[in-house]
């Protein structure tokens, strides 16, 4: 069992994201709603910076599990069951791989170690977009990110008879020495499968083989952001999100530094008496220097994340600029689009998806535009489509003018 807590910053979405099975839940928020199957929701995303605690049990192995479970309702079974028209190629194999097995757990391992085993991990996407994904990356492409691998899994426990469902969320992370918390960032989401098991009930398989390139070219990098986490979490605990629980943690280290001061004063009084003018000059020189260091500290506590978060924001537009975009930077471009929608009056709600959001707006031509960028945006984010990245540079800078041609037109004398 695990005791934990999470800091999310503000989010597309208003998913909680929990390790493990919940047992308890501790959240700052009017509506709490869990869903059908199990995840819990806010009823709408977090504006700010969102904090909530969880104790939850996290299976190790489906052989951790309870001797039985509930079985699915009917009207269930039959949703986690259905299919779509598959090729029959996919059945083929689904039902070849399984067919030594009795056991559904042993059923679903062997899909599993056959996908993990046999197929590439790439985040390439394909060139046009195939009329079957599923068939086409078993048996012609035979290589994908985790959504085919999940994908692929869940339909093929299905074709054997075995309730599945895609998970996803987020794995991996780094540990931050200098905060002490793991940081998980939009380049860690994955996609898994959760089958329903008659001795375990949902338990967790991952199909997805390792990221050969994960890892390489971290180095400096790497530190850099692990220094910026670290300053930007100093800043939400100690000034964003000071509550009680921190006043009295901060109070408790200004009374022990006050006793530990009060002790060293005591005994230099007694040298005070003898070298009076020598000792004045330190205390001065001392009370100077605390000053000072008070000055600097405070100066590097107030500037220190800002500056930090707008150097990291500077260098990511540059990567961006020179064609190194990841799909964590698909957020930092459209929030800027959105930026610019904002100053003409334009505002996304939270609830509105981004696809749903361009089509929204009155304007044709500006409509046009974002319809564009949130392609773009997607096959970054999601397809991790380095290219799609330039597209939505070029967008932008379309968007901007055609903002900057409203403006001038609504202000032109007639």
């Amino acid at each position: 069992r695990l005791n934990y807590e999470v800091q999310l910053r503000p989010f597309a979405s208003d998913f909680l994201f929990i390790a493990g099975e919940p047992e308890a839940l501790r959240v700052d928020s009017p509506v709490l709603i869990r869903t059908r199957s199990g995840s819990f929701r806010l009823g709408a995303p977090a504006a700010d910076l969102l904090r909530y605690g969880v104790y939850s049990f996290l299976e190790e192995t489906a052989e951790d599990a309870p001797a039985s479970a509930p079985p699915l309702a009917p009207a269930a079974r039959a949703a986690y069951l259905h299919l779509p028209p598959l090729d029959p190629r996919v059945r083929e194999l689904a039902l070849r791989l399984t067919q030594p097995y009795a056991a559904e757990a042993d059923k679903a391992r062997a899909i599993e170690r056959y996908l993990r085993t046999t197929y590439r991990y790439t985040l390439e996407l394909p060139r046009t977009e195939p009329a079957d994904p599923i068939a086409h990356f078993l048996f012609e492409r035979r290589a994908g990110h985790c959504e085919y691998f999940a994908s692929a899994m869940a339909v093929m426990l299905r074709a054997a008879g075995i309730p599945s469902r895609v998970a996803t969320g987020f794995l991996g992370g780094v540990y931050n020495p200098l905060s002490g918390w793991h940081v998980i960032r939009a380049s860690d989401a994955h996609s898994w499968v959760e089958a329903f098991l008659p001795r375990g009930g949902w338990s967790t398989f991952d199909p997805t083989p390792p990221d050969p390139a994960a890892g390489v070219g971290a180095g400096l990098r790497m530190r850099l952001m692990l220094l910026a986490d670290a300053a930007e979490t100093f800043w939400n605990d100690w000034v964003l999100l000071y509550d009680l629980d921190r006043q009295l943690t901060l109070a408790g280290r200004v009374e022990q530094s006050r006793r530990n001061l009060s002790q060293g004063w005591l005994r230099q009084l007694g040298q005070l008496w003898d070298h009076a003018g020598a000792a004045a000059a330190w205390f001065l020189h001392r009370l100077a220097s605390i000053a000072a260091a008070l000055g600097l500290g405070a100066g590097l506590w107030l500037v220190i994340p800002g500056l930090a978060r707008h150097l990291r924001t500077q260098w990511r537009a540059r990567r961006v600029l020179q064609g190194k975009a990841d799909a964590s930077d698909a957020t930092l471009l459209y929030r800027r689009a959105l930026a610019l929608l904002r100053r003409r009056g334009i505002e996304k709600p939270p609830a509105v998806s981004p696809a749903e959001f361009a089509q929204s707006i009155p304007s044709p031509e500006i409509a046009s535009i974002l319809v564009e960028l949130t392609r773009a945006y997607n096959r970054l984010r999601f397809g991790g489509h380095g290219t799609a990245a330039a597209e939505m540079v070029a967008r932008l800078q379309q968007l901007e003018r055609c903002l900057s041609g409203l403006r001038r037109r609504r202000v032109a004398p007639t």
